[in-house]
């Protein structure tokens, strides 16, 4: 998995506007901070730079990117996804759409991450990074969807005795009786198999009887 981000450098150029020479040095102090990983400050700059210029790439994309160092997924996706509406390049489109696959990648929610890296090779087909990580975000997809189909199928159905029985055990817990409650479960489970449906319960009885010990 490739999670690389585009930062976007400024060009030394000479501004006559004094505004448009303050939101671009305020994303140039940006920069500086984000390459020291001070990714809280850096963000601060940018969106300093933003309330002067709201359609300000640079300031857009890399506040995007900060937002991301820090976690803050939801955060990085709104701003990218402005990047995209306000960028004209193919370039930065695709670049946006990226780095949207990979806040999407960071909280393993593979099918978002697939169509953010569609967008960005509909955009840019020869993005290698994009499709080494589409092919990623496939593959833990299908593994994913396969384990839960598994554990589905494997999954126990407990019969009305397991159900009853359990019921009965839930009841010695209450009376502090987990002695009995555990090995109630254990003697259900030599003559109905379905009472491994609560397996779990079971090992939490244990633990319980083992530390009463």
């Amino acid at each position: 998995m490739r999670l690389g981000f585009f930062i976007l450098t400024i060009l030394a150029v000479v501004c006559a506007n004094t505004t448009q020479a303050q939101y671009k040095q305020l994303v140039k102090d940006g920069n500086k901070l984000y390459q020291q990983k001070k990714y809280k400050e850096a963000a601060a700059e940018y969106q300093k730079a933003l309330q002067k210029n709201p359609n300000y790439t640079p300031g857009a994309f890399n506040l995007g990117n900060a937002l991301y160092q820090q976690k803050q997924y939801d955060g990085t996706r709104k701003v990218m996804e402005q990047v995209t509406k306000i960028d004209t390049s193919r370039t930065g489109k695709a670049a946006a759409n990226y780095n949207i696959g990979n806040s999407y990648m960071a909280e393993q929610k593979w099918e978002e991450a697939i169509d953010a890296y569609k967008k960005t090779l509909r955009t840019n087909p020869q993005d290698a990074d994009a499709k080494y990580n589409l092919s990623y975000a496939q593959r833990k997809m299908a593994s994913d969807n396969s384990q839960s189909s598994k554990n589905n199928k494997d999954k126990i159905e407990p019969s009305e005795f397991a159900k009853k029985l359990k019921a009965k055990a839930e009841q010695l817990i209450v009376l502090r009786k987990y002695k009995d409650a555990y090995q109630l479960m254990q003697d259900g489970l030599k003559k109905d198999k379905t009472v491994s449906a609560f397996n779990d319960f079971i090992k939490r009885t244990k633990d319980i009887v083992e530390i009463d010990n």
